[in-house]
């Protein structure tokens, strides 16, 4: 006998209700998600290059005169002035290109100077070629008695003389003034230089001899003249000479050795 129930509707209501529910449970499945994960860096750390440590600077050392500087030769040249004033003019070669040549000095023994080289290694590849150098070092030569002196720089000399004492001029002189002795001197007969070129000319004993040395206009040398007697090598007078617009560098200018032998003037040509 089948049972009545007393609210049929609601019955039915709670038996549909419990078949949606299980229809449901079979239904539902559940499904897992993976979690979210970078991705991989394909690049590999890049290392920083290491700088590479400086070159090192060559240290300069001072090195001996033996082997590393040959002298030439040595020559003193007179200004014209009063006290007189010198100057030694040394030539001569380098052992090679790390010698470097920082200066000169004069060192005075009695009646003699003694030409002192300050010299330096700088650097390690050297260029294995003799380098010429010509230097100049003043001479102090105030108050020398008069007398014939030496200058000496290695294996060379060179020698001048005075034929007064180099004193310094008297306090009453003006500063202008150039004190020196006044001589008598008989110039008849004397020869003419002329040099056209320049334009200057002046007298010398006939006696003497003219040798010039004139070179392109853009050359540092080679524009010099020689006056000397015939009779005595040791004495002469060295004149360079150049227009105002040459850009020359003249050096060898004043006498090499011995005394002026006239007192005048040199003569420019209108």
């Amino acid at each position: 006998m089948l049972a009545k129930f007393k609210y049929p509707a609601l019955a039915a209501l709670l038996f549909l209700t419990i078949l949606f529910a299980a229809c449901t449970a079979e239904l539902t499945t559940v499904t897992s998600v993976p979690e979210a994960t970078e991705p991989p860096n394909s690049e590999e750390p890049t290392e920083e290059p290491t700088a590479e440590p400086p070159a090192e600077v060559p240290t300069a050392y001072p090195v001996d005169e033996a082997g590393n500087l040959y002298v030439n030769s040595v020559d003193v040249l007179l200004m014209e002035s009063f006290p007189l004033q010198a100057q030694a003019v040394v030539t001569g070669d380098l052992a090679n290109g790390c010698i470097v040549l920082n200066g000169l000095t004069a060192v005075r023994d009695g009646d003699s100077w003694r030409i002192e080289f300050d010299l330096t290694h700088q650097g390690e590849m050297c260029t294995e070629a003799l380098v010429p150098f010509e230097e100049n070092v003043a001479l102090d030569i105030l108050g020398v008695p008069a007398g014939t002196y030496t200058v000496s720089a290695n294996d060379a000399a060179a020698t001048f003389t005075f034929s007064v004492d180099n004193v310094a001029a008297d306090e009453g002189a003006a500063p202008n003034d150039v004190v020196a002795p006044i001589v008598s001197i008989d110039m008849s007969g004397w020869l003419v230089f002329v040099n056209y070129d320049y334009g200057f000319s002046f007298l010398y004993p006939p006696d003497w001899q003219v040798r010039q040395e004139q070179g392109p206009n853009h050359t540092l040398a080679g524009h010099l003249l020689y006056v000397e007697p015939t009779y005595n090598e040791q004495y002469r007078f060295m004149l360079a000479f150049k227009h105002a617009n040459h850009e020359m560098h003249l050096t060898r200018t004043g006498m090499r050795e011995g005394e002026f032998f006239a007192y005048g003037t040199i003569d420019f040509l209108g």
